[in-house]
């Protein structure tokens, strides 16, 4: 085992390692796996829960208009969910995503007029500039 180095640990316990400091094949420098969580935060606000809507309910008999508000806005999010959003488009999706493919088709065949063989153009760039959207706007 010329390649195995043992060395000394806190605890008076000798462990193999390898020449370069790693670990052996077959060991661990955490034998034990991960600790577990020391406080489940979760939990803790679970079992606070119930108060919190007991505080929050109360908040709704409050003088200002604005803490009435916002503890009943909190308690129908919290006990019905949020309300959905409508999302709405002014185009229509489908003419949208045809003009998405006429542009490509178009990108594609100008791409391929000017393709490259053996580090030489088939064709020269245009003078002007081309509007490949032109065909999905007409």
């Amino acid at each position: 085992m010329s390649d195995t180095v043992l060395k000394p640990q806190p605890d008076n316990k000798v462990v193999a390692r390898a020449a370069n400091g790693g670990w052996l094949p077959g060991h661990s420098g955490n034998p034990g796996g991960r600790p577990n969580k020391a406080v489940d935060v979760n939990a803790m606000c679970r079992k606070h829960g119930p108060l919190a809507v007991v505080i929050i309910a109360r908040l709704m008999d409050d003088d200002d208009p604005r803490i009435r508000f916002a503890a009943a806005k909190e308690i129908l999010d919290r006990g019905f969910g949020k309300p959905v959003q409508a999302v709405t488009t002014t185009t229509d999706l489908e003419t949208l995503e045809f003009k998405h493919l006429v542009a490509a088709q178009r990108w594609s065949e100008e791409l391929m007029k000017h393709r490259v063989i053996d580090g030489n153009a088939t064709e020269t760039k245009p003078k002007e500039p081309i509007d490949l959207m032109a065909p999905a706007t007409e």
